[in-house]
């Protein structure tokens, strides 16, 4: 992320810190609430800081340390009230721009895609398509200078904005079906080569009552009820009723 140019500030689980000499958890039940330990790596591009709150904390980022430090009021069970305590400034830092996959979640988690699938692939494609509508939404609110363009209760929902998509993609298709090619030309040019060959047996097509272009418009071509004076019988065997 360092070499993309992208900052980033993120805990980090124990067993990824790779050769950091981090010290343990039991180490850290002996040390007084508000120590901290900081690890630069030999590049400088990014350090991990390991901060005892109620319990050890490890953190890791490529733009913020510990300086300058802050008090943050937490909560003391023995003293039974809250106390001043000494946090490095990534954990201020983290503590304000947390919680962007949880509110992600929150919201794929309204109006998901439905889809039934075992493939473990299909899963993550519809997670994407859900993820773009999402951005989408946030950026449409943003720029209509909506202040709630990160919850479900703007003045345009996402409710409301998937119902769009959905009737755009659902309208009659402006595409114009293509003429197809007179084949007099070619046979005109091969027509001397070809005399003296027998010819060519045609293929089959199957009949199709609908273009490809019409069936495939994403148009609601909805069945429609015949009268019974034109209606057929049933191509099944065994069935003598009429269809309709």
């Amino acid at each position: 992320m360092t070499q993309l140019g992208y900052r980033v500030t993120c805990t980090l689980r124990s067993n990824r810190s790779e050769k950091c000499p981090v010290s343990t958890d039991k180490q850290f039940e002996k040390k007084e609430r508000g120590f901290s330990e900081v690890f630069i790596s030999d590049d400088e591009t990014c350090n991990v800081i390991a901060w005892k709150d109620s319990k050890r904390v490890l953190l890791g980022s490529n733009h913020i340390g510990t300086e300058p430090k802050e008090t943050l009021r937490r909560w003391d069970k023995v003293k039974r009230c809250k106390v001043d305590v000494i946090a490095p400034q990534i954990i201020n830092q983290y503590n304000k721009f947390m919680g962007g996959v949880d509110t992600m979640d929150m919201l794929v988690a309204l109006h998901p895609i439905p889809f039934k699938s075992k493939r473990w692939y299909m899963r993550i494609i519809w997670r994407i398509f859900d993820l773009m509508v999402i951005n989408s939404w946030i950026m449409m609110n943003s720029r209509r200078g909506d202040s709630h363009g990160s919850t479900s209760h703007g003045t345009f929902r996402l409710y409301h904005f998937k119902s769009e998509i959905a009737k755009f993609l659902l309208r009659k298709s402006t595409i114009q079906p293509l003429q197809p090619t007179s084949s007099n030309s070619m046979l005109n040019a091969n027509e001397s080569d070809e005399e003296d060959e027998p010819p060519p047996k045609k293929k089959r097509e199957a009949r199709s009552d609908v273009s490809q272009v019409m069936r495939a418009d994403a148009y609601n071509h909805w069945p429609i009820f015949v009268p019974a004076m034109n209606n057929t019988r049933c191509k099944n065997e065994k069935c003598s009723a009429k269809t309709y």
